[in-house]
């Protein structure tokens, strides 16, 4: 069995196994009854919290309240596979960067669509505050100091989409696709 074979049969398992446990424990120690504020950790006084969120939509929320939002979705983890599945095929020796992209944001996509299906909506736990002036500044432009709470699942996609932007503009030749290491 190929290495990159080897690495899309363990990491993106290993990756929505432990999405779906961090996800399992905030359902389980930071109950939510929906009405009011929810429960939270506070791990880094001002900056840094765990809380529990159900998003019913997509980042930010949207599609929230889309009516056909599970075919949507259902569309996307599909079209994301087929796509992922023909650039592992297509991988080359030394692809690495760009193989550990793909497992990271096949992981990532699976982690989020599993609670889509098995409660509706997805577990985001992760929170983080701006303070101090930076807080100020927060505010003035975007509207509010703290920024859209996450998971793991959606660590993955985004470590995946930078290591897959970090292959195209470092590694990639322009002529044979290789990574250059």
């Amino acid at each position: 069995m190929s290495l990159y074979r080897r690495l899309f049969a363990v990491l993106p398992l290993t990756l929505v196994v432990l999405d779906q446990i961090t996800k399992a424990w905030v359902r389980d120690r930071l109950p939510t009854d929906g009405r009011g504020p929810d429960a939270r950790i506070d791990v880094i006084d001002g900056f840094f919290r765990l809380v529990h969120r159900e998003n019913p939509g997509a980042a930010f929320g949207i599609f929230r309240d889309f009516e056909h939002k599970a075919i949507l979705f259902a569309v996307v983890i599909l079209a994301m596979t087929v796509a992922v599945v023909w650039m592992a095929r297509q991988l080359k020796p030394g692809q690495g960067v760009l193989a550990v992209a793909l497992c990271c944001i096949l992981a990532g996509g699976y982690g989020n669509f599993i609670d889509r299906v098995v409660f509706g909506t997805v577990t985001d736990f992760l929170e983080f505050r701006a303070s101090g002036a930076f807080a100020q500044w927060t505010r003035q432009v975007v509207g509010t100091s703290v920024f859209p709470q996450f998971n793991v699942a959606d660590i993955c996609v985004n470590v995946g989409v930078a290591l897959f932007v970090v292959h195209t503009l470092f590694f990639e030749r322009r002529t044979g696709g290789d990574d250059v290491s």
